[in-house]
């Protein structure tokens, strides 16, 4: 258990460090690409200063925050649904199976 909660924290490190370098160095010509865009200029650099540099690691890396907590909620709520769900579908096909097999067969009192 513990063994996969450092390999998902990896992953998750690797992961977030390879989306934010990505779409970094995209948004470096988003503000270009969108044709002078306003609302580009206020996520993306426009100009060669040190605040718009900050935003090539600050906005990709909120996404990435964003997105990494919309999934793991997500996910959360997919495991609760179908859990309990599997958990009956289980249950209730063995306990048809065992009534086919063992149906006559009484408990000795």
């Amino acid at each position: 258990m513990l063994a996969s909660y450092k390999l998902s924290g990896k992953y998750i490190f690797i992961s977030g460090f390879l989306f934010t370098s990505v779409l970094g160095t995209l948004s470096h010509f988003f503000y270009e690409w969108s044709g002078d865009s306003t609302f580009i200029g206020l996520v993306c650099p426009i100009s060669e200063s040190a605040w718009e540099h900050m935003k090539l690691l600050f906005f990709p890396a909120l996404l990435y925050c964003f997105l990494l907590c919309t999934l793991r909620v997500f996910l959360t709520q997919l495991l609760f649904l179908i859990v309990p769900y599997l958990h009956s579908c289980y249950f209730s096909s063995s306990s048809s199976i065992s009534s086919t097999y063992f149906g006559s067969i009484k408990a000795p009192l």
